[in-house]
């Protein structure tokens, strides 16, 4: 969840700069951008070799809630992100 408060304040970074603001590595930043990626809440945008994530613009609010909540159910299923929500 920090990770969505963090893009809605900032529009869209970077990997490394989510994971610097986060106080987190590398790694752990792109698995939960991943789960992110996968329910449909956040896209990536190429600029050369970097990639930006903004939060995936919908049509409704009701279906960013409804994404938004399955990420936050499905990480509560998996051992290695269960600490972070």
């Amino acid at each position: 969840m920090r990770i969505l408060k963090l893009l809605f304040r900032c529009g869209q970074l970077n990997m490394s700069g989510i994971a610097q603001r986060l106080g987190t590595n590398y790694e752990t930043a792109l698995r939960h951008l991943s789960l992110l990626e996968k329910e449909g809440v956040v896209t990536q945008r190429a600029s050369g070799k970097t990639r930006f994530f903004p939060i995936r613009k919908h049509s409704e609010g009701a279906s960013c809630n409804e994404a938004v909540g399955r990420v936050v159910t499905n990480a509560r299923g998996m051992k290695s992100l269960r600490k972070d929500f």
